[in-house]
């Protein structure tokens, strides 16, 4: 059963953060890229056994093995509220580094392509207050604002829509449901 839930979680995970490549709007959205940076991934993963989520989010650094910050913002109803900021402390480790806000933590990866920066937000509840999207009707769109400085000082701003799509919602709803009954 706990392997069942374990491939289950990684399921729900891979659809979620796959969602940015396939973002419907007026026509589907790709992940934004340009010739230093490339957005892998970008959305929600859940741990159903503790009932929480993080935003996790991954960019591709193409030309560097580094960045001396990165920031992002959560874009709702007008409002940017920043939900990773490494700029206190840069990341330069490849295992995760505390972040503001407080909870939130970053980390650098050697792949095949180079260099990735990973970040994820503090821990959220699975819950009305903390996670309103996933108890609204039908598919949800965020927009997350990526603010990345490079050794040099120079800014890239971005933006990139993520939809989490209405059968992900319920699936992962009626799985923590399930995951919820006593035993």
């Amino acid at each position: 059963m706990k392997l069942m839930k374990t491939v289950f979680f990684s399921l729900i995970t891979a659809v979620v953060l796959a969602a940015c490549g396939s973002v419907p709007k007026e026509s589907p959205a790709r992940p934004w890229s340009n010739a230093e940076y490339k957005m892998e991934l970008a959305g929600v993963a859940a741990n159903l056994a503790q009932s929480n989520y993080r935003y996790g989010f991954t960019i591709l650094l193409k030309t560097a093995p580094k960045v001396a910050s990165v920031r992002v913002e959560r874009i709702a109803g007008g409002q940017s509220e920043t939900i990773i900021d490494d700029s206190a402390n840069p990341t330069t480790r490849f295992s995760w580094q505390p972040q503001q806000p407080k909870g939130a933590r970053t980390s650098l990866a050697r792949t095949s392509n180079g260099f990735t920066w990973m970040g994820q937000s503090a821990v959220l509840g699975l819950n009305e207050r903390d996670a309103p999207w996933l108890y609204a009707a039908g598919d949800t769109r965020q927009v997350y604002r990526f603010t990345v400085r490079d050794v040099k000082g120079r800014e890239t701003v971005w933006e990139q829509s993520v939809v989490v799509a209405a059968p992900v919602k319920r699936a992962l709803l009626s799985a923590q449901k399930k995951h919820a009954r006593p035993k």
